[in-house]
């Protein structure tokens, strides 16, 4: 939704970041590997491997070092979306989510507040899939 408005070097460390938390529960769920490939889709990044993995404090550091506020709350809604979207979002992955928020200075209130839009984005599409499709 947002990830275009990145510069080329924040694409690269968003993806970083979303394929750490995409593991943190042990696994990439084969719904957060689709959500992956619409985000590179997204951002124009026509890449064939994962990134090469780094330490989730070095991916964090490297983000609080070059992007902005707005740029980290970007990160932050994608990723909560990402984590969501096997319907699965683990004490693992919230923990993680809990550091990120404190290295990039965020209010800890993000997270709910999106998740919560995040379950409310759902929920919309559901209902306008279920009024186009109809109940068959």
């Amino acid at each position: 939704m947002f990830l275009p408005m990145l510069a080329e070097k924040q694409k690269y460390l968003f993806l970083e970041f979303a394929y750490a938390m995409a593991a943190a529960d042990g696994n990439i769920a084969p719904e957060e590997e689709r959500i992956m490939e619409a985000y590179m889709a997204e951002m124009e990044l026509f890449i064939k491997e994962r990134p090469a993995r780094r330490a989730l404090d070095d991916i964090l550091a490297d983000i609080q070092s070059t992007c902005d506020a707005k740029t980290r709350r970007i990160f932050i809604f994608e990723i909560i979306g990402l984590v969501m979207s096997d319907g699965v979002y683990d004490a693992s992955e919230k923990e993680l989510m809990k550091k990120a928020l404190k290295q990039f200075s965020l209010d800890a209130q993000l997270e709910k507040q999106c998740q919560d839009l995040i379950q409310e984005y759902i929920k919309l599409q559901q209902n306008i899939t279920a009024l186009i499709m109809g109940k068959e």
